[in-house]
């Protein structure tokens, strides 16, 4: 099943995300899942909102981690930052990996099928 990952800055690319968050790409892969690499633009209002897709947390995006979190949390996304959860206060846990990505590729299989 393929993913969508939304990358921010242009230049990190999904062999990048193999390289730095090598533990949570082994549990997509174990699950199925292939990425298909699309851009935001490191602030909110580019955050897409049409279904689960994955966001990549950036030093270099122009909003806080706990905004990013929060938005994210509301539209059903998965956000990270290398092998780490980016947690709605904004911090960052490698604690739950394993069932974060369970859950969201449940909620991305129950979007799927209900669209």
């Amino acid at each position: 099943m393929k993913v969508k990952v939304y990358l921010f800055p242009d230049y990190v690319g999904i062999r990048s995300l193999f390289n730095h968050s090598p533990v949570l790409m082994a549990m997509l892969e174990g699950l199925g899942i292939v990425l298909e690499r699309h851009d935001w633009h490191g602030t909110l209002d580019s955050v897409p909102d049409n279904g689960p897709v994955m966001v990549r947390s950036s030093s270099m995006m122009m909003c806080r981690n706990d905004e990013l979190a929060a938005l994210c949390r509301d539209r059903d996304h998965f956000v990270f930052y290398d092998d780490h959860l980016l947690c709605e206060d904004g911090s960052m846990t490698k604690a739950g990996r394993r069932q974060a990505v369970k859950d969201f590729v449940e909620r991305l299989r129950a979007f799927q099928r209900a669209n």
